[in-house]
């Protein structure tokens, strides 16, 4: 739930310059917003994406072997076979049969 609502948050920050600029044009302020903030939806969307992955390694070592958040973050970035994945559910499908 809260990476959902961080993509959110990034495309509504994203988007939100566009909206204000169709509903009041000719607004000298919003050009500028507008320009810095559309090519950076990729990059909040990286920023959420490896937040998870940190924070899911982070969580998946023991205590005596916790990673810093900058360990963790290379350790995403240049083998990110080594993070181990997450299980999303544990429900079983049940044949009708």
């Amino acid at each position: 739930l809260k990476q959902a609502l961080m993509y959110i948050v990034a495309f509504i920050l994203t988007w939100v310059w566009m909206g204000i600029a169709l509903l009041s044009p000719g607004k000298v302020w919003n050009d500028p917003l507008k320009m810095f903030f559309q090519p950076l939806q990729g990059f909040f969307n990286a920023a959420i994406f490896f937040s998870n992955k940190v924070h899911t390694l982070r969580k998946s070592t023991t205590a005596s072997n916790s990673l810093t958040r900058w360990e963790a973050f290379r350790q995403v970035i240049l083998s990110p076979w080594t993070v181990p994945l997450i299980v999303v559910s544990q429900i079983e499908v049940l044949d009708d049969n």
